[in-house]
Parts: structure tokens; sequence; C-alpha cells
């Protein structure tokens, strides 16, 4: 039997199909109204945090759900200079996050846009062990390497189809035990982000499952069934 297709990120429960294992994204909110019946990951979203005692409440839920049997990871989590959240209460929300993750022993899936240093800055402070997944990674080669020395794994995505995006350089210059693939909240689908992944690396795609099913036993400490 071949490996499954794994989708390591998407808000679409599209991916609940015969070949393909996802985890699905959850926001604290959508947990009371879609009872999860696949493994999931749950955390605050830097674009939603619109006070601290909504975010309190959304925390709590967060540490409830990741003990959760099919919960995989804490997130998406992170930093985002974009959008218009106070950075103070960005980090302060996400660090809260980050400590849930670690003391739950769950990978985290990253979210970040302008904050790569800032987020690798929190890592160290933090001394975190478990595995940060960068989610929709597109900056340096350097950034890259930093974060993969730091303990960090990267996703790639959608991008890899915007030409001459950092994701597409990366891809090609980081071994494939670093990264997974992922279709976030994109209309696409997993089978066509691996095929993209080969386009780029020279690795065929049974090969791409394989190393990536790898990837997932040893960041999640399960099997890919």
């Amino acid at each position: 039997m071949k490996p499954h297709f794994l989708n390591i990120h998407t808000h679409h429960k599209q991916g609940y199909r015969n070949g393909i294992r996802c985890i699905h994204n959850f926001f604290p909110d959508e947990l009371s109204a879609k009872k999860p019946d696949g493994w999931f990951s749950i955390g605050i979203h830097p674009w939603y945090i619109e006070n601290r005692e909504k975010a309190s409440a959304g925390l709590q839920t967060v540490e409830k759900a990741l003990g959760h049997p099919l919960c995989m990871a804490a997130g998406e989590a992170g930093l985002d200079k974009i959008t218009e959240v106070p950075w103070e209460l960005q980090e302060e929300i996400f660090v809260m996050q980050a400590k849930l993750a670690e003391n739950h022993n769950k990978p985290m899936i990253i979210h970040c846009v302008k904050a790569y240093s800032e987020l690798l800055s929190i890592r160290k402070d933090l001394k975190s062990e478990n595995t940060w997944i960068f989610h929709g990674f597109n900056s340096s080669y350097e950034m890259a390497q930093q974060l993969i020395q730091h303990g960090c794994m990267l996703s790639f995505g959608n991008l890899l189809w915007k030409e001459g995006s950092k994701a597409q350089a990366v891809i090609k210059e980081v071994e494939p035990q670093y990264w997974f693939l992922e279709t976030d909240d994109e209309d696409i689908s997993i089978e066509s982000v691996y095929e993209k992944a080969a386009e780029f690396t020279g690795i065929n795609v049974n090969d791409l499952r394989v190393i990536m099913q790898e990837n997932f036993k040893r960041v999640f400490q399960k099997e890919l069934m």
C-alpha cells in the first residue's frame, strides 16, 4: 500500500478522503459548533484576537482541546505585522499558547507574517523543545536554516505557484525531512501540492509521500495510518 498524502494544515474538511490524511484547523469558537471527527489543531489566530477577555476564554478552550486524543497540534497561532491587532496583545496571547503547547507536548502550527525573527526570539526565550511548524513559509533560505537549527519545520502550499516567491526558492534548497505540505484555506488539492513540490525538488511524488510520513512519525510520535 502506498503511503497517504499528508495535508499538515487545512481549513477545509475536504481533506478527509481515501488516501489522504489531514490536520483540520479549528478556531476556539468553531469547536463548539463543529465536533472533530478526525485529526485537528486548535489555536487563536492573531487576526481574531479581539480583547484579553475573549482571548482568555479562547485559551481555556484551547487548553481543554489539547488533551483530546484527536488533537495533534496547537495553532494556528502566531504573529502578524500587517493585522491591526496590537502587537503587544498578539505577543501575549501567542506566548500563552506556546506554553500550553509545550505543557501538552504538542507541536505548533505557526502563522507568521513579517515576524520570523521575533518568533524565533520568543522560541529561544521560552526554551521551547516542541516542534514549531511555520505554515505557508515564505522567507529566505537563511531564515529557513535558522528556524531548522532551532527545532522548527517549514510547510509549503499555494505559494509554490507564485512565480519568483521565496517559497519556490527555498523548497529547492532545504532537505525534505525539514518540511511538510499543506493546502491551508486554498481551493487546491493536496495531490497537486505534492506534484508541485516534486517539480521543484526533483523528488517523485511517491518518494515525497514516504518522506512526509516519516516526518509525521518523528514530529507527532504517531503512525500515519
